[in-house]
């Protein structure tokens, strides 16, 4: 969403499994600079699906520990091993707003055209 910043990865936070939910793995990501990153802590809930893990929600976390976003993801398998979200939904608890995102098809290994990865063409897809 609009407020992670580009530069954001997975060495931004320290990872320890902090729990299981049924068959949810409950994952906490604490920022190791808070310079590098939007939130301070996340919570992470993902699912064992095969060989994957998957992610299913979210808890974004201010400096003051005030859980601002969280984030659901319902997942299907498209094809054997890969598994891709179908809807995604944030919910700004700060601000009372909410974003669905549903997505209607995926394609894997479709060749794309070079000259269509331009800023020009991105309206195509």
């Amino acid at each position: 969403h609009i407020d992670l910043r580009p530069s954001e990865n997975l060495v931004d936070y320290d990872f320890k499994i902090t729990g299981q939910e049924g068959t949810l793995f409950v994952i906490e990501a604490v920022s190791k600079n808070l310079f590098k990153t939007v939130y301070t802590k996340k919570n992470i809930w993902v699912e064992k699906k095969g060989a994957a893990f998957t992610e299913v929600k979210t808890e974004f976390y201010s400096p003051e520990g005030l859980m601002k976003i969280q984030e659901n993801s319902g997942v299907i398998e498209i094809t054997a091993g890969n598994w891709r979200p179908t809807r995604v939904v944030m919910r700004n608890l700060v601000k009372n707003r909410h974003t669905v995102i549903d997505i209607t098809g995926w394609k894997i290994n479709d060749r794309i055209e070079t000259r269509k990865l331009s800023k020009s063409n991105l309206g195509e897809f």
